[in-house]
């Protein structure tokens, strides 16, 4: 019974929402600071962030879920590696990303936003 009313209430006190953080890295190396990012999702709609001057972001209270970076031209010479990066949001946890930067644009597609 104990082990019942346990899980019953870590149930309880689970929440509801998680996160994304992660660093941007130009082509050689070096953190991007100030770099602004586009994060679609069919829940929130579109996010903004912005990467500070160490090149890090937190995007924290989002819905469970998946999130795709956008890839544009991103100011200076910079593009991501891929024209979309996709993330999945768990529900008390923050996931992980790192994005890649290149000056040149490479081609490839985004896929489904809900899958």
């Amino acid at each position: 019974m104990s082990a019942a009313v346990a899980g019953g209430l870590h149930a309880a006190q689970a929440g509801t929402t998680g996160g994304i953080s992660g660093v941007a890295t130009a082509p050689d190396g070096s953190r991007v600071a100030g770099l602004p990012l586009t994060i679609i999702n069919p829940v929130t709609g579109v996010l903004t962030a912005t990467t500070d001057k160490q090149g890090f972001f937190v995007l924290l209270a989002l819905p469970p879920g998946r999130y795709m970076f956008m890839g544009t031209h991103l100011g200076g010479d910079y593009f991501f590696r891929a024209d979309c990066i996709g993330v999945d949001v768990h529900a008390d946890q923050v996931s992980q990303v790192h994005i890649w930067l290149d000056r040149k644009w490479v081609d490839s597609s985004c896929g489904d936003l809900e899958s």
